[in-house]
């Protein structure tokens, strides 16, 4: 887009010119451009350039003359903005911005961050969007906690032995395997079926894993007591329960609290799955998204994720299930009059999908229920 010329009257006409029309120089003509601020997008991630002719013309019906981005005033408005052609056709870029009209035509399904003919198929409607803009990139993050790997001494066992007990297949296999002398000693404390439940556990799995939030809540709730020892075992998570008599003085305050745990070390990991753009897809209460949600990928064949990690310490305060039922069944929540009803409306939808609110199991009734 290059400018032209520019009026007293606060209105001025640029001519829109292709790339391909550029100098070695990226001029034209021998002066300077600038890239216009407008693409055609859709909420899939996918971006490319406007069809400035077709969308001046209202279809593509041959003409080739100039085209011009007339401007009035100094606001950027879409309404005070005009595509116009040489031949006299011209159309306002307000029509742009409704979806219903789909004045942009349809998405191309571009993806030129995956290469300049990276596409793929798309039925969306295109849609303006202003280069700069804040709802041009929403990344969808995933965050997690390094979390200690605790695991039961026969999983383990079954875990260090599974080049011999990946291929048991019936309870009364193991007494071959108990005969080996490498492996006598180390069976020795565990029974036939005891071992044959944790091969089948380890080799075909329990069910779906468990949430992420859930995984890390049991991990806070699971910490032992202690006080005064910042001496990390492990250094990516260190927390200890302290012991009630520290912080809990008989005030009312301290009665909605169960418990209060100190996080010495903590070691958070957040990593880049993709993105969209126009409406953000924020992950539940569980940290994970929807399995239904689609995203721009970073890659045709993603094979890692760029991340980052953030260390820290500070307290996780765990609180009374009874409590939280009863602050919310407090009607000044529900009646509008407080800021927090949009946001407890808003968690009790979310976690109606997902049949857990409140209060499905103990552990999700400590979490704060506007988290």
């Amino acid at each position: 887009m290059q400018e032209d010329r520019e009026s007293e009257a606060r209105e001025r006409s640029r001519r829109l010119v292709h790339r391909k029309a550029l100098d070695e120089k990226r001029r034209f003509e021998g002066r300077s451009v600038v890239p216009t601020r407008f693409v055609a997008a859709c909420p899939l991630g996918h971006v490319d350039d406007l069809d400035w002719r077709r969308f001046a013309h209202r279809s593509d019906d041959g003409c080739r003359r100039q085209l011009w981005l007339d401007e009035r005033g100094t606001g950027g408005d879409l309404v005070d903005l005009t595509v116009r052609c040489e031949c006299g056709k011209s159309r306002s870029l307000v029509d742009a911005a409704e979806i219903e009209q789909r004045a942009l035509g349809t998405c191309s399904g571009a993806r030129p961050w995956l290469g300049r003919y990276a596409r793929e198929m798309c039925n969306q409607p295109a849609r303006l969007l202003v280069r700069t803009a804040a709802n041009a990139y929403y990344p969808q993050i995933l965050s997690v906690l390094s979390l200690p790997e605790h695991r039961d001494p026969v999983d383990a066992l079954v875990a260090e032995l599974a080049d011999y007990l990946s291929a048991i297949t019936h309870v009364g296999q193991l007494a071959l395997i108990r005969g080996m002398p490498a492996l006598t000693a180390k069976l020795a404390p565990f029974g036939d079926e005891e071992l044959f439940t944790a091969i089948q556990r380890t080799g075909t799995g329990t069910g779906p894993d468990p949430p992420v939030k859930q995984v890390e809540l049991d991990a806070l709730l699971a910490a032992p007591e202690g006080f005064g020892d910042d001496v990390p075992v492990d250094p990516d998570f260190h927390a200890r329960r302290l012991p009630n008599r520290i912080w809990r003085h008989g005030s009312s305050f301290s009665d909605p609290i169960a418990a209060v745990v100190q996080l010495h070390r903590l070691r958070e990991v957040l990593a880049l799955t993709g993105f969209t753009r126009f409406e953000a897809v924020v992950p539940d209460t569980n940290g994970e998204y929807e399995t239904d949600v689609e995203r721009a990928s970073l890659a045709v064949e993603p094979e890692w994720f760029p991340a980052v990690e953030n260390r820290g310490e500070g307290l996780f305060i765990q609180l009374e299930p009874d409590a939280v039922h009863r602050w919310l069944e407090r009607p000044a929540l529900w009646s509008g009059s407080t800021s927090s009803a949009p946001v407890i409306a808003c968690g009790r939808r979310s976690a109606a999908r997902r049949g857990t609110f409140p209060g499905a199991h103990t552990s999700s009734c400590t979490r704060s229920p506007t988290c």
